[in-house]
């Protein structure tokens, strides 16, 4: 099992948190820009796909990487909920806090559900559940 991430601190704490499996290995690696040929039975992403930008990028590496039968499986936020868009604009506009977020822009690049599920079609996967 490979877990990645762009995070070096998230690498870290995984590698911190999960030791003694010695079935995991950890790595610093951007899902925009993985290369690999079908090495996988299985790519499961959770919750990181509206942090990239050319998801159909992501797809065709996904797709690429994975074994002949191989799987796909996504937790895909298709936005914000109101609490967390209420909670960020509290802390971003409390005095303590504002000067530390001057032009802060949240990086999200979420899709809907129609986009989501023509980038899986496109770059050839067939979905199972949506």
């Amino acid at each position: 099992v490979l877990g990645i991430d762009i995070s070096p601190q998230m690498i870290a704490f995984a590698k911190e948190k999960f030791s003694s499996d010695t079935n995991l290995t950890f790595s610093i690696q951007d899902a925009q820009t993985f290369h690999y040929t079908q090495k996988f039975d299985l790519l499961f992403s959770s919750f990181a796909l509206q942090w990239i930008p050319n998801k159909s990028t992501f797809f065709k590496k996904a797709y690429k990487s994975l074994k002949p039968k191989g799987h796909l499986a996504l937790t895909v936020p298709l936005q914000t909920s109101p609490e967390l868009d209420r909670a960020t604009h509290a802390i971003l506009t409390r005095p303590e806090w504002a000067p530390y977020f001057h032009n802060f822009h949240t990086n999200w690049h979420f899709s809907n559900k129609n986009e989501i599920e023509h980038l899986v079609t496109e770059n050839g996967f067939h979905i199972l559940h949506l």
